[in-house]
């Protein structure tokens, strides 16, 4: 457990100790294991949480508790439990659908909802066409330029 100190200078207790935190696991399920895994730039360790089901079988790991892709570990809490509880398979509410599953559902439903968006977009320009309302503004600036542009080929026109 560390200690962090606030901006009043009060030192705060940060995380849980890893008894306590291993005892809630074993609390959940006898066969779940914490497991530091090296440490992160600032010297906290990862911690996974393992499923040891004996010397026959591998080791199954459940989670990593921190940001693996930048490196940076969580401080050790409860929370650690409460997200182990969260993927545990026979807890109610566990979605035991496949990623892949998931993730093909989530890419149609984000095309749906922009295939939706651009029909209404779609639908709004339509309105404003139908009565020949300009979808852009046209500026004092824009009519100046033109007319410069004009008059410089009328001038060219008419001198022989």
């Amino acid at each position: 457990m560390g200690l962090s100190r606030t901006d009043g200078g009060l030192y705060v207790p940060e995380g849980a100790h890893e008894a306590a935190v291993l005892r809630a696991l074993r609390e959940h399920d006898d066969d779940l294991r914490l497991v530091p895994q090296g440490t992160d730039r600032d010297g906290r360790p990862f911690y996974k949480v393992a499923r040891y089901y004996g010397s026959e079988r591998p080791v199954e790991f459940i989670l990593t508790w921190g940001d693996i892709t930048n490196g940076i570990a969580y401080p050790l809490s409860m929370a650690i439990v409460d997200e182990v509880r969260r993927h545990d398979r026979s807890m109610r509410g566990f979605d035991a659908r496949d990623s892949d599953d998931l993730n093909a559902e989530l890419v149609a439903k984000r095309l749906k909802d922009s295939r939706d968006e651009g029909r209404e977009i779609a639908r709004w320009f339509q309105s404003k066409l139908d009565g020949n309302i300009s979808v852009l503004f046209r500026s004092k600036n824009l009519k100046q330029a033109r007319d410069r542009v004009r008059g410089r080929t009328k001038e060219s026109k008419l001198k022989p």
